[in-house]
């Protein structure tokens, strides 16, 4: 929301870059989204099958009824440019308009990079899920046959791979190596920004991290010195490179180049020990956490029915008043949508046909953000 809403109403400065390098969150989520994978279905000891179809019954349970409800709510606001293209004349338009709704319902809009921001674009993250998903059964379980030292290797090959990707681009257009927002998009951009296999390394490295964790765990070895110092170093190093004055290239941020850190700051707060840890345990940020799943999809079309309709009472009130007011809507409106439609729906569906994946573990109680991972089967 500060990246979306809140930057105008920030002074220059690192607290008004940090807000502008807020995109990155959609990459800390794929490598979280990967740790807690691995971490509610695998068993390093036990690297049998995971049984697909409840698996992925199981995962449509938690992603897709509020990512339904966030498409229903945004609709009026795609309506008129969808009315628009359908009523265009020849065939061009119609079809860019048929095949935007037909990708965004579908989860597939991330392979069609020019439907991403149509309907509602954050949706465009859970479509890239959707591929994590599908992958998920047979990577995962290929790597808990593996060593510690070969998961690392693929991991970092993999991430590597995906650096030279966005090095090329770089080398294609320099410009983009002074950092910053692009002021043109072009389509090879929009394939490097939103293109499912160009964060698979993020995901990959996430979900290598959960084994070693569960790993590291089940044999009782001590952590990798203090997950209190770790967690509160790389928050550091975090915090000064994204707020930076002169920024890392944008193709990097956006191709998982903080991949590592991530993992690490996971690994550090999964242990739950340390200052960090303790207060992202606090009962508020737990329920934040609940909720930031409904918060992620339903912010940008919450924002645009506040701040851009006609009726809205919003509109002329002052930026910053309007600011903290969208925020309570949000928050007020995504918990609601937690505890009376997402949880229901999932329990509905998932009694559909049974639970999916293994036996859940005890859930961590630490807020880690708006991951449809859960273990919730």
């Amino acid at each position: 929301m500060l990246f979306h809403e809140a930057r105008p109403l920030l002074p220059d400065g690192p607290l008004r870059q940090f807000a502008a390098n807020g995109f990155i969150g959609v990459g800390l989520f794929y490598v979280l989204s990967g740790f807690i994978l691995a971490y509610t279905y695998l068993d390093p000891r036990d690297a049998q099958p995971i049984e697909k179809p409840k698996f992925w019954r199981a995962r449509f349970a938690r992603v897709y009824p509020v990512y339904l409800l966030a498409l229903v709510v945004a609709l009026p606001l795609f309506l008129p440019w969808g009315i628009q293209k359908l009523t265009a004349s020849g065939m061009i338009e119609p079809t860019k308009a048929i095949v935007t709704a037909v990708a965004n319902v579908a989860l597939l809009q991330a392979w069609l990079p020019q439907t991403v921001s149509q309907w509602n674009a954050p949706g465009w993250s859970l479509s890239v899920e959707g591929f994590f998903y599908l992958v998920f059964p047979v990577i995962a379980v290929a790597l808990t046959r593996k060593t510690n030292r070969t998961i690392a290797l693929w991991a970092g090959a993999v991430w590597l791979a995906g650096m030279l990707v966005a090095l090329v681009f770089l080398v294609a257009h320099p410009e983009m190596w002074r950092g910053g927002e692009p002021a043109d998009v072009t389509t090879g951009l929009l394939f490097l920004k939103f293109v499912p296999p160009q964060h698979l390394p993020e995901f990959l490295i996430g979900t290598g991290c959960g084994i070693f964790f569960l790993r590291r765990s089940s044999e009782r070895r001590p952590s990798l010195g203090s997950p209190a110092a770790v967690s509160m170093a790389v928050a550091l190093v975090l915090g000064v490179i994204l707020a930076a004055p002169r920024q890392l290239p944008y193709p990097l941020l956006h191709s998982g180049v903080l991949a590592p850190l991530f993992a690490l700051l996971i690994l550090s707060l999964a242990s739950e020990r340390g200052p960090l840890a303790a207060i992202l345990q606090r009962p508020t940020l737990v329920l934040l956490g609940k909720a930031s799943y409904a918060i992620y999809l339903l912010h940008e079309p919450l924002a645009a029915i506040m701040y851009k309709t006609a009726w809205s009472p919003f509109r002329e009130l002052d930026p910053r008043l309007r600011f903290v007011l969208y925020l309570g809507v949000v928050i007020a409106v995504s918990v609601a949508v937690l505890y009376w439609y997402e949880e229901p729906a999932r329990r509905f569906i998932r009694n559909l046909g049974g639970r999916g994946g293994r036996p859940a573990r005890q859930k961590s109680q630490v807020a880690l953000g708006p991951v449809p991972a859960e273990k919730s089967g």
